[in-house]
């Protein structure tokens, strides 16, 4: 893997999603999947993070813990690192709040991994 590797870190509990993931990635070039298996809420340290090139967080985002978690990701990272976020729903006032703590992007589940 070079140093111009694309490292896509997936945090998600989500299994299909992750196998879906591998299997549209495996054996693409200069890319590396990285995937935590665990909710957003239970990877406080978010050590991963550091070596990503971009971040794939699946989130619940009626679930307080899961913006909490996210945006203490958010403060982390200070916009070194894009991070798109993926929940099966949200209202307004959520879309405008990823806006505010800078999400790079975010889509409603279910989603196509290309």
């Amino acid at each position: 893997m070079s140093a111009n590797a694309c490292n896509i870190l997936v945090i998600s509990t989500d299994a299909a999603l992750r196998e879906a993931l591998r299997a549209t990635l495996d054996g693409a070039r200069e890319t590396q999947l990285t995937i935590v298996a665990k909710s957003i809420d239970e990877t406080p340290d978010f050590a991963e993070a550091d070596r990503a090139s971009v971040i794939v967080a699946d989130i619940d985002a009626t679930r307080r813990e899961h913006l909490v978690a996210l945006q203490k990701l958010m403060i982390r990272l200070a916009g070194r690192t894009p991070v798109i976020v993926l929940t099966e729903a949200f209202d307004e006032a959520v879309g405008r709040w990823f806006l505010q703590i800078r999400v790079s992007d975010f889509l409603r589940k279910p989603v196509k991994p290309e």
